[in-house]
């Protein structure tokens, strides 16, 4: 660009500055805007829960938070076994003090071994409350069979007359909790 040689000539030069660094200026605005924007999502995500530590696989939720809840109880469990002052101890009581667990799968353990708590029979209300944790029950000759969800690779007995003993429903509550939770 040539030197600007009258009053008119330097005025042109000038507006014509202006316009370039405006336009520049609000493209920077427009790309600080997006990054901004990505930040804030970003920011949601981690604080609502829903990060990217982990894809979430293709197994379906029985119930909310249901894969959420398993991990944790694991990742929590897993911890139990480490020594204190590694770098894997350090990272799982990050992750775990990031991620309260809501203690669904403890309710949901204590709510069964309550209904099978002396089972004898599937009366009506045993039923009832098995059917609102998700348990589907159909019956055969001997035995129902007890499905999670009406999943069916999660199926596991139970007796159509329980035992005599106060163990026979504590036992079976055993078993389910291990098969469906």
């Amino acid at each position: 660009m040539e030197k600007p040689r009258t009053k008119e000539e330097l005025i042109e030069a000038s507006m014509k500055r202006i316009a370039e660094l405006e336009r520049e200026n609000e493209q920077l605005r427009g790309e600080r805007d997006k990054y901004l924007r990505r930040a804030r999502a970003h920011a949601k995500s981690v604080g609502s829960g829903e990060g990217t530590l982990l894809a979430g696989g293709g197994e379906p939720e029985f119930y909310p938070n249901e894969k959420r809840e398993i991990l944790l109880e694991e990742l929590k469990e897993a911890r139990k076994r480490l020594p204190n002052g590694t770098r894997r101890a350090d990272v799982l009581d990050s992750v775990l003090a990031a991620n309260k667990l809501e203690g669904t799968l403890e309710k949901r353990a204590a709510e069964l071994k309550t209904i099978l708590k002396g089972y004898k029979t599937m009366n009506a209300m045993t039923r009832s409350k098995l059917e609102n944790l998700g348990i589907d029950i159909e019956e055969t000759k001997r035995h129902y069979k007890l499905r999670y969800y009406g999943d069916s690779r999660y199926i596991i007995p139970l007796a159509c007359s329980g035992s005599d003993s106060l163990r026979g429903g504590k036992n079976s509550a055993a078993g389910i909790i291990q098969k469906f939770f």
